[in-house]
């Protein structure tokens, strides 16, 4: 497959800036930055590709294998039997501008992927960074696992980070889920550093809800709403009560940006509370 030429991948990475909506500050910068830079062609099999395009509410197949075609604001199908695609990049980069991965920090990535959202990880974090990307589907670990290694601060891992995958306790910076949780997992809290943030979709049965960061706080674990959404289900990570308690949430019109949710979490039942409403 030909490369895509550095003008193109400026212009798409302007692309997204405008289709985000994001401030200009140093922060989203580096954000577009790590997207001019990534060559999203590494990270799918070679065409014809199926893209969708949410702004135009329209499924895209493309006529032939040319790379330039993937350098749109569009997601790129991964999987169509289940659902699995390369996200939306001005979603995305919303979300990562929220959570601000630091030069020199320590990420987990719950669900790589090919890879894609792996590389913009690896870009925010620089050399003395370093991202641990886990990935439960064997095939997409084997793309992923081919398209990042150049990328030396990235390990991947064919692991379910939901269950059976250790992990030490206070690793981690920021922890970024591509899949859809009821809630951040109890040993995804306890791998975070002291000041360590979650970021997440938090989803109902049916697949929406809402992107939160989540940090530790004096009320305890404290999530505010990014914006919403909509995401496969991260099967490890659902809880029944969580998911009636979002379902409620969302139809009250609480999953919306700004709101503040704490979860609470014990023998007897699991939802999360209203902590404060933005209005």
């Amino acid at each position: 497959m030909s490369v895509v030429s550095e003008p193109v991948r400026r212009r798409f990475a302007e692309g997204v800036r405008k289709a985000s909506g994001l401030p200009a500050t140093p922060a989203e910068e580096r954000i577009f930055r790590a997207f001019s830079k990534v060559q999203r062609e590494r990270f799918v099999r070679k065409g014809p590709w199926q893209l969708t395009d949410p702004h135009q509410g329209v499924l895209l197949r493309t006529n032939d294998s040319n790379p330039d075609q993937l350098y749109r604001d569009v997601l790129v199908t991964l999987d169509e039997q289940r659902g699995i695609a390369i996200g939306l990049p001005s979603m995305w980069a919303k979300f990562l501008w929220s959570a601000n991965p630091l030069n020199g920090e320590r990420v987990l990535q719950v669900g790589a992927g090919s890879g894609y959202y792996t590389a913009i990880l690896s870009e925010l974090v620089g050399n003395k960074g370093s991202v641990v990307a886990t990935e439960i589907e064997p095939h997409l670990c084997v793309l992923a696992s081919k398209a990042l290694a150049d990328c030396h601060n990235v390990s991947v891992l064919n692991q379910d980070a939901t269950s059976g995958f250790e992990i030490e306790k206070d690793q981690f910076d920021l922890i970024v889920a591509f899949a859809g949780a009821t809630h951040p997992l109890p040993h995804w809290q306890s791998s975070l550093k002291p000041d360590g943030r979650i970021l997440a979709p938090i989803t109902d049965d049916e697949g929406c809800g809402a992107m939160v960061l989540f940090r530790q706080s004096p009320n305890g674990f404290v999530g505010e709403i990014i914006g919403t959404c909509r995401f496969y289900p991260c099967l490890g990570a659902r809880h029944p009560d969580i998911e009636a308690d979002l379902k409620q949430l969302r139809a009250a019109g609480e999953l919306r940006a700004g709101v503040q949710l704490k979860l609470h979490m014990d023998e007897n039942r699991a939802f999360f509370e209203v902590l404060k409403r933005p209005d």
